[in-house]
């Protein structure tokens, strides 16, 4: 681990390739070793033993309880169903779910595995006599057919794994029961991979995200560029090279061509350009090496790039990205959305990386072409492309907003303009998707409008054609028409022939048989059509098919029908009954109870038109509707074009015309109101959340940046999460409510129409004195169809002993989906306890639905039997109605937390503000100079830290005046005492000169006398002359005079100086510049003083050494815009110990001079606006450097 931190530049980096490693590994051992999930038979074995015996332990308690008479005790194990026989018929049940007969048969009651309409049960009996009592338990759902509701699935009791069931013993593996016998066997199903590519797949990504934070953060920059190119490279590779096999990756996601052939290509693309456009070595490359003009001219190019990936996706792929509903979308649309968020941030970076390079460079004048190019940009855009998306307008929004916020502070000027180009990026990010989302959208409805206007399907004609010779010679129908079947009601004879024939595919189509006998007469009539009805209905309305002649399209869809067939059904050879089948689409959603139940996953529907409202107009009027729009009578309220599309009332309305003017109108709301500014909240916050937590990983991963937390941030956190918190405990509170208000309103509804079928029946059974289904089903059925087409629900009778009469819904009950006895626990609370009306929440399947029951009587207050309402679509209702709220509340929330982020921010920096001010005061502050007060004029907690601010500053301000004038003080006497010190020293040997004057002084010898006086007197001279250049060097230091800056040749004057000290053979001295000449502004004896200084500090550095090289050198500065001036040398240099003290007055490292040499450059070069510096190594040399302002 220690060395392979070392490749990397953060901990993080060795942590994120040891997890893609492992990841790695897990996904290769997965590919080798994996396996699906095998049934454990062992563990099923056990379970199935302890149901059984459950089962007959449950099965004797209650053939007890059944031989005593007692009334049935509540069961409470509800994965045992419960059946009592007596005399062979059924006279207890605990549950609808099993359909089992009423009447004893050789099927059921039976010991053992039991086969019925909806799966395999196991059943234990106990018997007495004439007392078979049944307890059974489900082994594995099976039905008929597989939709969104019906799943054929194991319970859970039996296995937590799915397996197939067979009774083939030598298949599988075999279930025993409790006394050894053989019950069934249970096998692995076969799997097509699916499950385990996309767990290799989820895998593989989640890997590759982890070598892909790896790699940028490995310290060799070139490492890092090779490790990412290489990275994106194979991943293309492998997207391109057909090895994933994943229905993520399938063509009908998405798919355009061989370069780009599935989703997965995309996001590695979307994810290159993503990076190549954060990256900052990128930025670095283009700021240096492409012109400025170039660089101008290639942002609106890559923004068209940019924004044109939106509708290269939407017209490939099936994948939903309208922002409207978020329960509509799919994963794939979050990641979609989410890829889109990164590449507009990654080009606003990019964007943000060119501007601040001209701004800063020598290309500042171009923000004016780039400014000309955005317009242009949005011109080109709305004039030839004819786009309306707000995205044109960006790289000229951006421009704006950096010109904007170009000059303010620096802090405000970074938040301020994140949060408008945030505003801005968002805007057409949303924008973009809304418009080319509405395009796509528009041709869906026109290929689905097609498909319902053309309701001609040539394949049921075909299919049809198929099957019409078995038809012919049924043994069904041939007893059917010779009256060989009792009690056949238009429901049993319509489940017969679409179980036998009519299944699959003819699901998309809703089927009503009417059959006729040889004299053409009714036998089974699901229409109250006569023979005659029918052939005027074909004759007039009705076109044959050239495919099959049997098949008549209705193009004006008369009494609803597309299709009626005519099959003749021979009875002998001589004479023939006719069989009418009328076939109405189902492409347009039914309103009435919830049909979706009844058909399969492989039906001939259009599931996504369930979406839209629709409309269909025969002959320019209204011939039937669907969805929540109110649609007009008549056609011509519309455009007359073939196809058009209007807005009104809030719906988006396309309507597609067809010949006889017939129409076909697609409806969708369109969003308004605060649902309109919605999306543009949700990608505010996406983007917002994104940038802070950039902002807060780049921070924790340099040390150098880390920083206390901000009392801005503080407060803006506090705001959103409060508005986040009483937002959430808001919606979780009105989402409770609106549940109990919809579920008492619905139970309202329910009652009123159990009430009004209950009135509608009293009247036309009210003189009978119970029901008989052989005298009363057909009435019933053709009775409850017509309510049921009033009251918008399903309707089921019951019989007093609780079995089924007749149904507005048969197929239910056909297919086995539930069984012909009435609910339990309704049947115990209306029969046994004598309730008026009783409601529950049932289910089949997946499916949840409200269903209430009332008694139902004849004119002598007799119960007749039980009325029941299934409200299928109540769930749909239900879940549209909390999803519309959710919708509601998701829409409120994050607009409002859009508003709050923006808010919190104007609120925390008015708040700090005054602490800003503050702030920037106090670093301002300076002792010894005039600092000004701030002024605030509110009484507050900041005023009163604004007036005490203020007091210190006057008291900062009378200490400062007085420690300059002890400062000062202090210095004349330091300077007393240095001057007294040095006059001092030359003082004693000048009165020893003079004393030994005296001795030494001959009458008798005055020429000898005279020479030793001469030679006394010139040293006393030489003293008085040091004293006199002391003098000198002290007075100039005390009164350094203002400079006199005057226009002079710089380089000539440092020449000048120069050659003073040339012409010496001990040292080399030379001048080096680029310039020929240079006029500035200087105080032209000052600066020769401070040469003269620098040089002799040169000259003296190597007097004990010999002969040395001192260089002069003039260069400029073009960042800091100065003249630096150098005198290096290559003396003795200067010790550590004395480099802090260099400057200091009176401080010297030679034997000779006074210290003030250094001091004085440093005070003249600073009163001119310079600094001074200097770098040194001991025996090696010194450089002295000033600069001067340019």
């Amino acid at each position: 681990m220690k060395h392979l931190k070392k490749m990397f530049s953060s901990d993080y980096g060795a942590w994120y390739m040891s997890l893609a490693l492992l990841l790695a590994g897990a996904f290769v051992l997965m590919n080798i070793f994996w396996r699906p999930e095998i049934v454990d038979v062992k563990t099923t074995q056990a379970k199935f033993l302890k149901q059984e015996k459950k089962a007959e332990l449950a099965a004797k308690n209650l053939l007890l309880e059944s031989l005593q008479g007692e009334a049935y005790s509540e069961k409470e194990d509800t994965s045992l169903i419960y059946h009592v026989y007596q005399n062979d018929s059924l006279k207890y049940w605990s549950s609808n779910k099993m359909p089992v007969p009423r009447l004893s048969s050789l099927s059921f009651p039976a010991e053992g595995l039991v086969h019925l309409k909806n799966g395999w049960y196991y059943s234990c009996l106990a018997e007495h006599q004439d007392h078979i009592v049944a307890v059974s338990f489900l082994v594995k759902q099976r039905y008929r057919y597989q939709n969104e509701y019906l799943r054929n699935q194991v319970s859970k009791e039996i296995s937590e794994s799915f397996f197939l069931l067979t009774l083939d013993e030598q298949e599988g593996q075999a279930i025993l029961n409790s006394k050894g016998d053989y019950c069934f066997s249970i096998s692995n199903p076969v799997y097509s991979g699916k499950t385990k590519s996309r767990s290799l797949l989820f895998l593989g990504l989640i890997s590759l995200v982890f070598l892909f934070l790896s790699l940028t953060q490995l310290k060799k920059p070139l490492a890092k560029r090779v490790g990412l190119i290489i990275l994106f490279l194979l991943m293309y590779l492998l997207s391109t090279s057909g090895l994933l096999s994943s229905d993520v990756v399938s063509a009908q996601v998405f798919a355009y061509n061989a370069y780009v052939p599935n989703i997965f290509s995309v996001f590695v693309l979307f994810s290159a350009l993503s990076f190549l456009l954060v990256s900052s070595g990128f930025k670095k490359t283009v700021l240096k090496s492409v012109p400025p003009i170039f660089q101008v001219l290639f942002l609106v190019p890559l923004w068209w790039l940019v924004e044109g990936t939106i509708p290269f996706l939407l017209k490939n792929s099936s994948i939903p990205i309208g922002l409207d509903n978020l329960f509509e979308l799919e994963l794939f649309s979050y990641l979609v959305i989410f890829f889109f968020v990164l590449l507009f941030l990654a080009y606003n970076s990019f964007f943000k990386a060119v501007f601040e390079g001209l701004i800063n460079g020598k290309g500042s004048r171009l923000v004016a072409v780039l400014f000309v190019a955005s317009i242009l940009s949005l011109v080109l855009e709305t004039m030839v492309f004819n786009s309306t998306s707000l995205s044109i307008g960006l790289p000229l929004c951006l421009t704006a907003t950096g010109l904007l916020f170009l000059n303010k502070h620096a802090f405000k000027q970074r938040l301020l303009r994140s949060v408008f180009s945030t505003v801005f990026l968002s805007a057409s990010l949303v924008s973009q998707i809304t418009v080319n989302d509405t395009i796509k959208d528009l041709e869906t409805r026109k290929v689905l409008a097609k498909k319902v206007l053309n309701e001609r399907d040539r394949e049921l004609e075909i299919k049809y054609r198929a099957m019409t010779e078995d038809l012919e010679t049924a043994p069904f129908l041939l007893n059917t028409s010779r009256r060989k079947q009792e009690n056949l009601t238009p429901s049993r004879f319509s489940y017969v022939l679409e179980h036998k024939f009519f299944k699959g595919f003819w699901e998309g189509y809703e089927c009503s048989f009417n059959f006729y006998n040889t004299d053409q007469k009714g036998i089974v009539l699901r229409e109250n059509m006569a023979f005659s009805d029918w052939e005027k209905l074909i004759e007039a309305h009705g076109r044959a098919s050239e495919i099959c002649s049997n098949v008549y399209f209705i193009p004006s869809s008369k009494n609803g029908f597309n299709y009626i067939i005519r099959q003749v059904v021979r009875t002998s050879e001589t004479r023939a009954s006719i069989l009418f089948i009328g076939l109405k689409s189902k492409l347009i959603p039914e309103e009435i109870g919830f049909p979706r139940l009844l058909i399969s996953n492989k039906a001939h529907t259009l599931d996504y038109l369930k979406k839209y409202s629709i409309a269909k107009y025969k002959e320019g009027k209204l011939f039937k509707s669907f969805g929540s729009y109110s649609y007009p009578v008549y056609l011509n309220t519309y455009s007359e074009s073939s196809s058009s599309q209007k807005v009104f009332e809030g719906q988006s309305h396309f309507v597609l015309r067809g010949v006889h003017k017939n129409a076909v109108v697609l409806s969708k709301k369109q969003p308004e109101g605060l649902a309109f500014f919605t999306p543009y909240a949700y990608i505010f916050c996406l983007m917002g959340i994104i940038r802070l937590l950039v902002l807060l990983l780049s921070r924790n991963s340099n040390d150098n940046e880390k920083q206390a937390v901000s009392l801005a941030f503080k407060i803006q956190a506090i705001l959103v999460s409060m508005v986040v918190l009483s937002l959430f405990l808001f919606g979780a509170g009105s989402g409770l409510f609106v549940k109990n208000q919809y579920k008492n309103f619905n139970n309202r509804v329910i009652n009123e129409k159990l009430q009004s079928v209950s009135e509608e029946l009293k009247n036309k059974i009210a003189k009978t004195d119970r029901f008989d289904i052989a005298r009363d089903g057909v009435f019933l059925e053709k009775t409850l169809n017509k309510l049921s087409r009033v009251f918008l629900t399903d309707i089921n009778i019951y019989d007093a002993d609780g079995f089924l009469i007749s149904s507005s819904r048969q197929q239910i009950f056909n297919l086995g989906l539930l069984s012909k006895q009435i609910n339990a626990n309704a049947f115990e609370s209306l029969s046994n306890r004598e309730k008026v009306h009783f409601s529950q929440q049932e289910n089949i399947g997946e499916l949840s639905y409200t269903s209430s029951y009332m008694p139902v009587y004849n004119k002598g207050l007799k119960t007749l039997g039980y009325i029941n309402l299934q409200h299928f679509g109540q769930q749909e209702d239900y879940e549209n109605q909390i999803q519309g709220f959710l919708v509601a509340i998701i829409n409120v929330f994050m607009f409002l937390l859009a508003i709050s982020i923006i808010l919190s921010l104007v609120i925390s920096n008015w708040l700090t503000q005054p602490l800003q001010v503050l702030q920037d005061s106090l670093s301002k502050l300076r002792l010894g100079e005039r600092n000004t007060k701030i002024t605030y004029v509110a009484n507050d907690e900041i005023g009163s830290i604004v007036r005490l601010y203020n007091e210190k500053i006057e008291e900062l301000d009378r200490a400062a005046e007085q420690l300059t004038k002890t400062e000062r003080e202090s210095a004349w006497r330091e300077m007393a005492k240095q001057v007294a010190h040095e006059i001092k020293n030359p003082l004693t040997p000048m009165k020893l000169s003079v004393q030994h004057l005296l001795r030494s002084y001959d009458v008798e010898d005055p020429k000898g006398s005279l020479e030793k006086i001469k030679k006394v007197v010139e040293g006393v001279i030489e003293q008085i002359d040091g004293l006199a250049r002391i003098a000198n060097e002290f007075s100039n230091f005390a009164r350094m005079p203002e400079p006199q800056k005057e226009p002079h040749d710089f380089v000539q004057l440092i020449q000048n100086a120069v050659v003073v000290f040339q012409g010496n053979d001990k040292y080399q001295l030379e001048f080096k510049t680029e310039f020929k000449g240079k006029i500035i502004p200087v105080d032209k004896d000052q600066m020769v003083q401070v040469l003269n200084n620098l040089i002799k500090n040169a000259i003296q550095s190597f007097q004990n050494r010999g002969h040395g090289k001192i260089q002069v050198i003039l260069e400029k500065n073009e960042d800091k815009k100065v003249l630096i001036v150098s005198v290096k040398d290559d003396g003795c240099g200067i010790g550590p110990e004395n480099k802090k003290r260099i400057f200091i007055p009176r401080f010297t490292t030679k034997s000779t001079g006074s210290g003030i040499g250094l001091s004085l450059v440093k005070q003249i070069i600073e009163n001119h606006g310079g600094e001074v510096s200097f770098s040194s190594k001991e025996s090696e040399g010194s450089v002295f450097s000033f600069s001067i302002p340019d």
